[in-house]
Order: structure tokens, then C-alpha cells, then sequence
């Protein structure tokens, strides 16, 4: 049922991570528990809740490495996403990523665009990237890095 507290974006604990997210992580209560464990505390009953608070836990662990954080809790996820995510210590730039979910990035002079199908964007571009399947994006105003499952530069 629609509430506020199930409504995008969701915010890890700490406010550092946002995230909208596309798809079903049928590993969720397993994930939420093993946060539980590290003194993570939930507001809603989504799945995707458990995202930023997954990414966060990583970032900890990698020295405060966004890119590397997102790659490591989406290797943890089983399902299928799409999800973008932002973080306030780099506000410059959006990471997206998928797995069995669409995801498009559109760009143009006027900027970047990420959604889940080319209609979303027509009018603002006709030039499009269909991201891969643990393909991994950074994305801003000016600029789009793409990254394979192992972080290594592409195209």
C-alpha cells in the first residue's frame, strides 16, 4: 500500500545516500537482517530501504568510496534493479546501475538523462545509452563514465 515512509527516494540512516530504485530484491529481509545485525534500523517495509543502507555499510568500509560502495551492495543484491543513487558528499554526480531492469541514459548539450525507457526522454534527446547489465554509470551535468562489473573504464 502507497505511504510516505514506502515513497522514493530512500535515505540510509546517516542521510548520506539517496536512492530510487526499480525492480524487486528478493534477498531484502536477509539483507535487512545482516544490517540489523550492524546497528542499522529501518522505517519502512520496502525492499529498496535496504539499498542505501547497504551502500552505506560498504562505504564505510571502503574508505568513503562511492563508486566501489555501490559495486560491492549490488554484487550483495538477488533480483532484479535498476537504481540510482546520490551522495551527499559528492552531490556533483549520479551513479546508476542495473540488473535485469531497464535503464536508459540520455544525453544532450543541455545535460544528462537517466530513466526507465526512451519515452521518459525523447524530448529532450534522441541520443541514448542503454546501460548493460552490471554495467555501472557516473553520471553529471557534462559528463558520463562508464564503468564494467569490475570498474574498469569502458567506451
Amino acid at each position: 500500500m502507497p505511504s510516505d515512509e514506502n515513497a522514493h527516494p530512500h535515505l540510509d540512516n546517516s542521510k548520506t545516500f539517496s536512492v530510487v530504485h526499480n525492480g524487486i530484491i528478493e534477498n531484502y529481509k536477509e539483507l535487512k537482517n545482516f544490517l540489523k545485525e550492524h546497528n542499522y534500523h529501518f522505517i519502512s517495509e520496502t525492499d529498496t530501504e535496504i539499498i542505501p543502507n547497504l551502500i552505506h555499510y560498504y562505504y564505510l568500509k571502503l574508505n568513503n568510496n562511492f563508486l566501489k560502495a555501490v559495486k560491492y551492495a549490488c554484487q550483495d543484491l538477488k533480483g532484479s534493479f535498476a537504481i540510482c543513487v546520490l551522495c551527499k558528499n559528492e552531490d556533483d554526480k549520479i551513479i546508476v546501475t542495473k540488473k535485469d531492469s531497464p535503464l536508459i541514459i540520455g544525453s544532450s548539450n543541455n545535460g544528462n538523462y537517466i530513466a526507465s525507457d526512451i519515452p521518459a526522454i525523447i524530448s529532450y534527446t534522441n541520443n541514448f545509452y542503454i546501460l548493460e547489465d552490471d554495467e555501472i554509470a557516473e553520471v553529471n551535468k557534462n559528463e558520463l563514465v562508464f564503468y564494467d562489473k569490475n570498474l574498469r573504464k569502458n567506451k
